[in-house]
């Protein structure tokens, strides 16, 4: 009895849990969300408060555009950039310029952008600018250019370090004056006037030295320029198609030949006394951000207030017409009066032996001859006396054979 009744009391539990289970597997558990483990990246990412710009108007990829509230006309933005890594590897890009030219006045400003600026990336997140072309190459970096600062680039052109330098020794160097003692960075070159090779003026375009990004930006503003007059002076233009030819496959860029031809008037006029400016933020418009101790990286940041004044001040420029000098008649002199270059074939990389040159044995000196008297006799005039004629005997006639002596008488 006692067993039967342990058994009905263990079934009668065990019917209970089950019918409690059941009802617990009735009722919908409360979903509990996946365990997510974010990736760490190197990417500056900052609190929603630091953000340098506000919302104005909504782009297709959801970042922000700012634009700027004056009218561009006939005015043309060019984007430059230079990479930090050799052809044809892409990269960083260590120097940004926005060029506005006005190509019917042949008025240009330029702005420098600083590359390590905190922008929002065309996917909507923040980035340093420099790192823009590296992961979306030209659409990322015109879509970042356009969502950030407000122009739309007409043109751009990018180019590799070592590509820029091989460009600048075709002219044999720029003529610079730099003050800046961080010229001794560069293959220990001192301050003062001299003339830059290649790899000194990507060495001093690209240089910083700390947070002094306006320092840099100086140095970029007279490189360029220094540049831009050795093109315009003394008929340089007349290699523009030679020059095309040589590095057509080394830059990026939608500009071709027949645009270049077409810029020819502008590009003289730009060459002219006060038609060109060169524009840059100044140091203390600028906020720097240090993000790694150990190796000095950093962020730099502005407000839209400055970088909208800093552009509206270069296009201002661009859109202000300036009369012309006559430096403008000695460039289109120039031009008439240079040579056509000729096609002269590009020098390889591999050297080529060159024979060793021979001695050649220096010619002695012949000695003179020397005269040597000799003795000859000189005939002299001697008396050489006549022979005294002896009688002679004339034959007696009449007697042959006998001889007769005759005497004459006085």
């Amino acid at each position: 009895m006692p067993d039967r009744t342990h058994k009905s009391i263990r079934f009668v539990l065990l019917t209970i849990l089950i019918v409690v289970a059941s009802i617990a597997g009735c009722v919908p558990a409360t979903p509990t969300a996946p365990g997510f483990t974010p990736t760490p990246t190197a990417t500056y990412s900052p609190s929603p408060s630091q953000l340098i710009f506000h919302p104005r108007t909504k782009t297709p990829f959801g970042g922000i555009a700012p634009t700027l509230s004056i009218d561009l006309q006939n005015v043309e933005v060019f984007l430059l950039a230079g990479l930090d890594s050799d052809f044809p590897y892409s990269g960083r890009t260590e120097a940004v310029m926005l060029v506005f030219l006005d190509r019917n006045n042949g008025m240009a400003a330029a702005v420098s952008i600083p590359p390590d600026l905190l922008i929002t990336s065309p996917q909507g997140t923040p980035e340093r600018l420099n790192s823009v072309y590296a992961l979306d190459e030209v659409p990322g970096m015109l879509l970042a250019i356009q969502s950030n600062f407000g122009v739309t680039p007409d043109h751009y052109l990018i180019v590799n370090r070592d590509v820029l330098a091989s460009f600048v020794d075709q002219f044999k160097g720029v003529l610079i004056t730099l003050d800046d003692p961080i010229t001794r960075k560069c293959n220990n070159m001192p301050p003062g006037t001299r003339v830059v090779k290649g790899d000194q003026f990507v060495c001093l375009l690209t240089l910083r030295m700390g947070p002094d990004e306006a320092a840099r930006n100086q140095r970029q503003a007279s490189l360029m320029r220094s540049l831009f007059n050795t093109l315009v002076y003394n008929g340089t233009l007349t290699r523009m198609n030679t020059l095309y030819q040589a590095y057509k496959d080394q830059v990026t860029t939608d500009i071709n030949l027949f645009d270049l031809i077409a810029l020819l008037p502008a590009l003289l006029k730009v060459g002219d006394s006060d038609h060109l400016a060169f524009y840059a933020f100044k140091q203390t418009e600028l906020q720097t951000q240090v993000i790694n101790s150990s190796t000095g990286a950093l962020v730099l940041t502005a407000p839209f207030g400055s970088i909208e004044a800093l552009l509206m001040s270069a296009a201002s420029y661009a859109l202000t017409p300036q009369p012309t000098t006559g430096l403008l008649v000695t460039f289109q002199y120039d031009l008439t009066r240079s040579p056509t270059p000729t096609n002269t074939p590009t020098p390889t990389r591999t050297p080529t032996r060159t024979p060793r040159p021979t001695s050649t044995p220096r010619p002695t000196r012949t000695p003179r001859p020397t005269r040597t008297a000799t003795n000859t006799r000189t005939p002299t005039n001697t008396f050489t006396p006549s022979p005294t004629p002896e009688p002679t005997q004339s034959p007696t006639a009449g007697t042959p054979g006998t001889t007769e002596a005759t005497q004459t008488t006085p």
